[in-house]
């Protein structure tokens, strides 16, 4: 996945590159009609919303573990490709001519199955390998590999309680 990506995006740009060189030869074509659509085009593609070559997905909350070690726990073997690009099949979820159609994103904690479409982080693979609740996949990666990190998708925490708001609880519980 990691180094297929790359290729897309790059052949997204050649087509893009190539779609706008036609669009220019255009706006000088004998054709009134030609020009004018080629220069509506070209307006649209300046006015539309450009995708960053870098967006990516943030790393998962899960990062830290070490979903190669999950995956052949599983029964699975785990090929590394160079580059960051890891492959393994899906046992025992489903089985695989190739046993290679879970692509692993160890650096972004993530994985994506080929066949049946599926993908996540380490809390995900568990709770479908096992059907456990996130909370219960949570609790168990948690004692074997540490708490999650903080993302910043959370509401932070709630500021403490003063003192007069400590006063007035008790007060309320205090009066008859």
């Amino acid at each position: 996945m990691v180094g297929v990506v790359p290729a897309l995006r790059l052949a997204v740009r050649r087509w893009a590159v190539n779609a706008v060189a036609r669009l220019r030869a255009q706006t000088a074509h004998p054709d009134p009609l030609a020009r004018r659509v080629a220069r509506e085009q070209l307006a649209r593609l300046h006015r539309a919303p450009v995708a960053s070559a870098t967006h990516e997905r943030p790393p998962s909350r899960w990062a830290h573990v070490p979903l190669t070690t999950l995956f052949e726990a599983a029964g699975n073997t785990v090929r590394s490709h160079g580059r960051g690009r890891v492959d393994c099949g899906h046992e025992p979820l489903h089985s695989s001519k190739s046993g290679r159609c879970v692509l692993l994103d160890p650096a972004a904690g993530r994985w994506w199955c080929l066949s049946c479409r599926r993908g996540g982080d380490a809390a995900s693979f568990l709770m479908a390998l096992h059907g456990w609740p996130y909370a219960r996949a949570a609790q168990w990666l948690s004692a074997r590999y540490g708490p999650p990190a903080d993302t910043g998708r959370r509401p932070a925490a709630l500021p403490p309680q003063t003192a007069s708001a400590r006063e007035l609880r008790v007060r309320v519980e205090i009066a008859p």
